[in-house]
């Protein structure tokens, strides 16, 4: 799932992708920067704003709660300062969870996998096989992480 600010400052949600854009609602550095929150991250800036990010125009705050691809991002950007790589989730305000690691680690999630599903049981058979979890997992809302920002 991935939400937006509205203009009533009410998270409003979407299906169709993975991430938080929130024009200028966090830091602004050069003029008006757009500010992308990028929920599970994994690979670092996809290229729907890759280019944005590589030019400057964009801050990106990235979440990745799996610990091999947190790692991975946070060795790649420490030293930038419009990448901020956080090891916790979106979720609801001051809960810990449990995170569940699949064969196919970008499909961690704090989901049970429905192997029963198209995705896991014909496209992706072995992808949704539980490897491993990750406990005590900080779960934060979004309004939260802005404030602490």
């Amino acid at each position: 799932m991935a939400y937006s600010l509205a203009n009533n400052n009410t998270l409003e949600q979407h299906s169709h992708a993975v991430l938080y854009c929130v024009n200028t609602l966090i830091h602004q550095t050069k003029g008006t920067t757009a500010t992308v929150f990028d929920v599970g991250a994994r690979y670092g800036p996809h290229p729907s704003w890759s280019k944005l990010f590589n030019i400057g125009l964009c801050r990106i705050h990235a979440f990745e709660p799996e610990p091999k691809e947190f790692q991975s991002l946070e060795d790649r950007y420490r030293d930038n300062e419009r990448y901020t790589i956080n090891n916790i989730g979106p979720g609801d305000s001051g809960t810990i969870g449990s995170l569940n690691i699949q064969c196919h680690e970008g499909q961690a999630s704090f989901l049970v996998p429905n192997l029963d599903s198209n995705w896991f049981k014909v496209v992706r058979p072995n992808d949704g096989i539980t490897t491993g979890r990750k406990d005590g997992v900080e779960i934060i809302r979004a309004e939260e992480y802005i404030e602490r920002c």
